[in-house]
């Protein structure tokens, strides 16, 4: 009798505990593909990967996510567009492409001296909440995360950089847009290449730095042929995004729906977060290679004289922004005392 019993429960147990780990025959199981460039390897196709599996658990099964790491799908400039139009359920990447973003374009360039990843993201949802206009350069697609590259910096391989005088005939690799006109003011020669090509540069001299985020020190390398650092915070790039075909994200009942809104406030943390990492990460691993790297943190006084130039050439990109229609001043004007409010 207790045999008939013991075998009872556990028959009863097992079919209650297979219940709530598959989904029910009845349920739709949706299953979409994600585009992502980066390496398998990479911090960030880790993290999608974590994301992909949070959402399949929280959905109990019913939402499964492919990810295809390593631009297979769709390269980085066309992942927004792409997405929107159907050519991947879900994408991972920055706005690169130099069409409709004119908003969105300067957010970056207004952030000039930020302390942190955290503080600039936070200012960008700030904006995107407080402009309509932002908002609708991200219409296109479902935005499940924002966030932004790590501050960008200057390293040389010449000499220790203090004020901008320091610049002068050095060539440094720039990326298009603003960076150029920044590196111009303050006296020094830009040249536009790709990130990829920056270690050859240096190693032959045909620049003798680069504009860039800290983080390209270990990810790229660039620490064996660079060998001063100025931490300016010059610009941001927060325009990394996730995101979501609308018809995708629609196809999805009003639960799954919530298990994809719910993941969001937690993946914009913990993005940002991997992103803050790398700059120390990357200084550890410039110092470690034992060549006496340097890292210098300007004086207050020192930072004036790099962000003051730079207040002409802002506001020259804001009005550019107000001419075609768009409240560019407004725009500069919230982002520079949101940075202030931030710095103190």
């Amino acid at each position: 009798m207790r045999r008939i019993s013991l075998a009872g429960i556990f028959g009863a147990c097992l079919v209650l505990l297979l219940s709530q780990a598959v989904p029910a025959a009845t349920e739709k199981v949706y299953e979409f593909n994600m585009s992502d460039y980066h390496p398998a390897t990479h911090h960030l196709s880790k993290f999608i990967d974590e994301w992909a599996d949070k959402i399949h658990k929280d959905s109990n099964g019913r939402i499964k996510i492919r990810v295809y790491h390593g631009a297979v799908l769709l390269p980085p400039n066309n992942t927004w567009p792409g997405v929107s139009k159907g050519l991947a359920d879900l994408g991972c990447s920055f706005r690169y492409e130099s069409f409709g973003k004119t908003f969105q374009e300067y957010i970056g360039d207004f952030m000039i001296g930020a302390p942190t990843g955290k503080v600039v993201q936070q200012i960008q949802y700030e904006a995107y909440e407080k402009f309509p206009e932002l908002r609708a350069e991200w219409k296109d697609n479902k935005v499940i995360v924002l966030a932004t590259s790590p501050r960008t910096n200057i390293h040389n391989s010449i000499r220790p950089l203090r004020v901008p005088s320091d610049l002068k005939g050095l060539q440094i690799r720039v990326t298009v847009g603003g960076a150029a006109e920044v590196i111009k003011t303050w006296g020094g020669t830009p040249v536009f290449a790709p990130i990829s090509e920056s270690y050859e540069m240096l190693q032959k001299k045909t620049v003798q730095g680069i504009m860039a985020g800290t983080d390209v020190l270990k990810s790229f390398r660039l620490a064996e042929v660079c060998n001063y650092t100025i931490n300016l915070a010059a610009q941001y790039h927060p325009h990394f995004f996730i995101c979501m075909n609308w018809d995708k994200y629609k196809s999805l009942p009003p639960d799954l729906q919530k298990v994809i809104d719910d993941s969001m406030p937690w993946a914009r943390r913990i993005v940002q977060e991997i992103l803050d990492d790398q700059e120390p990460i990357a200084v550890s691993f410039a110092k470690g290679l034992g060549k006496g790297y340097q890292f210098y943190n300007p004086t207050p006084q020192e930072l004036a004289q790099w962000v003051d130039p730079i207040q002409p050439l802002m506001v020259k990109w804001a009005t550019s922004v107000d001419a075609k229609g768009l409240p560019g001043t407004a725009l500069y004007n919230f982002v520079r005392e949101r940075v202030k409010a931030y710095s103190k």
